[in-house]
């Protein structure tokens, strides 16, 4: 199982055990996929690795 896929039934998991009725279920579904968007983002940009001068 992929995380994407994991979140998702976890969310939906929420969302029909949820006292609250919907609401919470989708809100932590949107936040998993902000999460999960950000990780990506993160994932996505090279790392620059700069020498340290100081000790030199």
């Amino acid at each position: 199982m992929k995380r994407d896929q994991f979140w998702e039934h976890a969310a939906k998991h929420f969302n029909e055990n949820s006292p609250g009725g919907h609401r919470e279920g989708k809100d932590l579904s949107t936040r998993c996929d902000e999460i999960l968007r950000d990780i990506r983002i993160h994932q996505a940009q090279p790392t620059v690795w700069k020498r340290d001068t100081r000790l030199a």
